[in-house]
């Protein structure tokens, strides 16, 4: 065992009573007052310097003293705003679970955090042996909701680093398991709403009127179908009407009806191919019924978090130097992630950490109540961190 490993060793404890800890004090995204001044005083501990991002989000810098590459480390902090079940989805009691009600960490971001406290910690001991450059640890604040990743990304565009890596513990994955091949990783993701405007009226003279409801309908229907004929078949990518409401009386027609939903994409061109058709289709498909459209604004748009081949080509490297046995290759994920936006700016590599297992009784959806994670991976995902971080410095 190097002397990377040794350390690694050394924080093994520590690492499971961080994440175990964090576990306990889930806070929403943006709000997450007691998880931030925990991680700081980590920090702090370490003599690394902290500048904060948002009132939540902060970093704080290792600097080798010797000129060299610049690399952002990242975790998210934010919690989610549901209820934990005591139990995993295999009915085993959980070793901890949140101590505020009505709040959780359902998504693995509280091992996370604890993985770049201890990746921290690691690397500032082996500071000296450090070729050279910066590490920045990045602690994001609301990425489930996105509330600090327009800030995030005004940093990155202004400070330009090297590199960029993160990683996320997958539930959905078998445990034993880590992927950071490259390519993209998670899907990116837009909303579209709509309004449709008819003109209103008695239901016994449909004649008299233009009922947006059937013109909204025929836009559903042609929405979903008319997407497909403009999209790569082998770019994965959704679309979901989710939502669609109108009408406040059996025997009223109403003026207008609204419909919404959602997009996925893996890739940045099917993503603008999408975004471009969506309104001229339901434009069409309204006006052959005699009704206009209104578009409502949209929710915060999601990047594709697509990894570089070179920086993923090191963290391949890393891997099969500290767990060769772990190597695996996971395919696209289609939920979305912050990285995705960062990736745009910052060349880097997003690495999937499987932590599912029937048996264990971890293998329930993320955003689940009887989400449970299998601790033995947390070493693992440290190993991987500490030795990409060197490899990336070395590169």
């Amino acid at each position: 065992m190097n002397e990377l490993m040794n350390l690694t060793h050394e924080v093994e404890a520590e690492l499971l009573k961080l994440k175990n800890y964090l576990h306990t004090i889930p806070e929403i995204g943006g709000e997450e007052y007691l998880t931030s001044k925990f991680v700081e005083n980590e920090m702090e501990k370490l003599n690394l310097p902290i500048h904060y991002i948002t009132e939540t989000c902060f970093y704080a810098v290792l600097d080798t003293g010797k000129p060299g590459k610049s690399l952002v480390m990242r975790a998210d902090m934010d919690g989610l705003p549901m209820d934990e079940e005591p139990v995993n989805k295999a009915g085993i009691k959980k070793e901890v679970i949140s101590g505020i009600p009505g709040m959780c960490h359902a998504c693995g971001h509280d091992a996370h955090m604890a993985i770049l406290i201890a990746g921290a910690k690691v690397l500032t001991k082996y500071k000296e042996n450090l070729k050279g450059g910066k590490i920045y640890f990045l602690f994001e604040a609301g990425e489930e909701n996105a509330f600090s990743t327009k800030d995030i990304v005004k940093w990155l565009v202004s400070f330009k680093p090297d590199g960029m890596f993160a990683l996320h513990m997958s539930s959905v994955h078998e445990t034993g398991k880590i992927s950071v091949n490259a390519g993209p990783r998670t899907s990116g993701i837009s909303s579209f709403d709509f309004t449709v405007k008819g003109r209103g009226g008695h239901s016994s003279r449909p004649d008299e009127s233009i009922n947006p409801i059937i013109a909204a309908s025929n836009a559903v229907i042609t929405l979903q179908s008319a997407i497909m004929l403009h999209t790569n078949p082998l770019s994965p990518s959704t679309l979901a009407v989710t939502g669609i409401s109108s009408g406040s009386s059996h025997n009223i027609i109403p003026d207008y009806a609204t419909f919404y939903g959602s997009y996925r994409f893996t890739d940045l061109e099917t993503g603008e191919i999408i975004n471009n058709k969506i309104e001229e289709i339901v434009e069409n498909a309204v006006r052959n019924y005699g009704c206009t459209v209104e578009i409502n604004p949209n929710l915060d748009t999601y990047m594709p978090t697509i990894n570089d081949e070179f920086v993923s080509e090191i963290a391949s490297n890393a891997l099969r130097k500290v767990h060769p046995e772990m190597e695996a290759e996971f395919p696209v994920m289609l939920g979305s992630e912050s990285m995705g936006w960062y990736f745009k700016e910052v060349p880097g590599c997003f690495a999937w950490i499987g932590v599912g297992s029937s048996e264990l009784g971890t293998d329930a959806a993320h955003h689940n109540g009887f989400f449970d994670l299998d601790n033995s991976m947390l070493k693992p995902a440290l190993d991987l961190s500490v030795q990409f971080a060197v490899d990336f410095l070395e590169s």
